[in-house]
């Protein structure tokens, strides 16, 4: 389960262009959400680079459930991609579902989002699995 959010804002300073902006973008705002989340309830184990951006990983499930946050345009367009992935073994000896985790997340990060007036601009978007296991 996935939940894509954008937004502007110029809180954040995206950094570099091109490849160098994916693995520098994003720093300050993953680092900005995880203090936010943990003030949220959210349990944050760590904030380091991922493939895209900077990853978020939570401590509220027992699968990755993690929370990229990126630069979208080189300006101040912003996207984080909220998502939950049990294992394979995971869903098929334990059938774990990662829908009232990664839920939990996202209506935490909806509220802080919406609580601070220099973001703008907010949507959302549901990415559902498919039988391959990808998102669409």
């Amino acid at each position: 389960m996935r939940f894509d959010v954008h937004f502007f804002s110029r809180l954040f300073k995206p950094h570099g262009s091109g490849q160098q902006r994916f693995h520098r973008s994003g720093q300050e705002l993953a680092h900005w959400l995880s203090a936010r989340l943990m003030e949220e309830g959210i349990g944050v184990a760590a904030v380091e680079t991922g493939d895209w951006g900077w990853l978020v990983i939570t401590l509220q499930a027992p699968f990755p459930l993690t929370v990229s946050c990126g630069n979208a345009d080189d300006k101040h367009q912003w996207t984080c991609i909220i998502e939950g992935k049990p294992t394979i073994v995971q869903r098929m000896l334990h059938k774990l579902d990662p829908e009232p985790e990664v839920l939990r997340v996202r209506d935490a990060v909806a509220t802080i989002l919406a609580t601070v007036e220099e973001i703008t601009e907010v949507e959302w978007q549901e990415k559902t699995d498919h039988p391959g296991g990808s998102g669409a």
